[in-house]
């Protein structure tokens, strides 16, 4: 009966343990989540522009293979970046899709697609 009562507390014990690290391993990351979302919120969209049969990151006026490079290392540094593509009413859908393919092929996952403000209509 007494190695019955030692068993059990033992196991009680050994329960509480497992049971204490789970949720110490929970809560970081919880904590890991949290800041990863906060770095993202911080973190500064990049805008790709196309316009005029020509593209542009970040206002700056760069031909597509170089994109596609740029977007690499801008992954490499952080897949979370915000990238902001902003095109116009006119702009054809398979450069939506090229350029949505490409930041994916990069790494990013956070894209975001926006019209031109002077082709919004308010």
């Amino acid at each position: 009966m007494n190695a019955f009562i030692i068993l059990f507390l033992v196991f009680g014990l050994f329960s509480a343990h497992v049971k204490s690290q789970a949720v110490a391993q929970m809560e970081m990351m919880e904590r890991q989540i949290a800041a990863d979302l906060h770095d993202e919120a911080d973190a500064k969209p990049r805008v790709i522009d196309f316009a005029e049969g020509r593209f542009l990151l970040d206002d700056e006026p760069v031909a597509i293979e170089a994109l596609r490079e740029r977007l690499k290392a801008i992954a490499d540094e952080n897949p979370r970046q915000p990238i902001i593509f902003r095109a116009g009413k006119d702009t054809p859908y398979a450069v939506i899709r090229d350029m949505v393919d490409a930041c994916r092929a990069a790494g990013l996952i956070n894209i975001a697609l926006t019209l031109r403000d002077e082709d919004n209509p308010d």
